[in-house]
Order: structure tokens, then sequence, then C-alpha cells
């Protein structure tokens, strides 16, 4: 549970911003860095100042959630090398959401 008071508050409440921004578009302004940066600076920047406990983040974590996006970035990485997804991926990396 957060434990918001004073100005740990806003603080806390603009990091948490800041990370889902970053985490929905990708990136940070002006700066290069990926989704899986941003949300570890987000999570280290709430526990950090206290905003939540170690233990209460290590509660957070769900090994199934993890499985699951470990195993999608393994067969990302395997297709990756097949010949006929090359074109699909030469493509897609020209495309800016």
């Amino acid at each position: 549970m957060l434990r918001l008071e004073g100005l740990a508050a806003p603080l806390t409440l603009l990091v948490i911003l800041l990370t889902y921004f970053g985490v929905a578009i990708g990136q940070l302004p002006r700066l290069r860095v990926n989704r899986a940066t941003i949300a570890l600076a987000g999570a280290a920047a709430l526990i950090a100042p206290s905003a939540i406990s170690e233990q209460e983040a290590y509660a957070a974590l769900d090994l199934s959630t993890l499985t699951l996006l470990f195993s999608m970035m393994l067969i990302n990485v395997n297709l990756r090398w097949l010949p006929r997804w090359q074109a699909t991926w030469r493509c897609s990396a020209q495309w800016r959401i």
C-alpha cells in the first residue's frame, strides 16, 4: 500500500504518472530509454523514498506473468532469425506509432 504523506504524495503521483506515460508511448521525450528501463526506474523511484517497501514490491511480482513475458521475448528473438520474418521486421522498424 502506498504511503503518501506531506511532499511525498505529489512526488509519488508524479513518478507513477511519468512511468505510465513512458511505458504507454514507449519512450520518454529526449531520453533514449525503452519500456523496460522506464518501468525499472519507476519502481526504483518508488522504493527509494519508501513509498512502498521492498516486501510490498516483491509481493507485487507475478511469476506467471513474468514467465509469459520472458517466453514471448525468447520467441520474438528466435523469429527474427527466420528469413521470412526478416522482411517483416525491416518494414515494421520504419513505422512510428
